[in-house]
């Protein structure tokens, strides 16, 4: 196996589902960029459920990626704006896209939509902003956590 490990944070779960989303976009060739800065420092939620949403997200994004012949690229950023925490994913994906009647993006797998819904409750419960933001290439997601 040509899988390595990478240090993205000093948060041990975080890092570590980093570095398995790393070396799956590595497997599939993949560009995974991330940014990150000090927000480990004012994490207020529970890292277990935020581990979920961040997973979901990646794999939302990896699965899109995927679809993709050339440009395959999914940035994640977890920033420390003044203490207000500001989490986005972002992906490259092939323009075709839904939404559900709660505006939350959806496709024609009957299982899939789970993963958004539980990425909107996490927002809810812990009084997080939540946008989506979609180009004809690009799709967004950002967790603006409230202070």
């Amino acid at each position: 196996e040509n899988t390595k490990n990478t240090k993205f944070c000093n948060e041990p779960l975080i890092n570590s589902i980093l570095d398995y989303y790393n070396n799956k976009c590595i497997e599939n060739n993949i560009q995974f960029k991330v940014k990150i800065n000090n927000f480990e420092d004012a994490l207020n939620v529970n890292i277990r459920e935020l581990i979920i949403v961040i997973s979901n997200c990646l794999d939302n994004a990896i699965n899109a990626s995927l679809k993709l012949k050339n440009n395959r690229a999914v940035t994640f950023i977890f920033l420390n704006n003044n203490g207000r925490l500001i989490l986005q994913i972002k992906n490259k994906y092939d323009g075709n896209i839904s939404f559900d009647t709660n505006n939350l993006p959806t496709n024609d797998k009957e299982e899939h939509g789970f993963g958004t819904k539980s990425i909107e409750l996490f927002a809810k419960r812990n009084n997080i902003t939540l946008d989506y933001a979609v180009t004809k290439t690009t799709f967004e997601i950002t967790l603006l956590f409230n202070e």
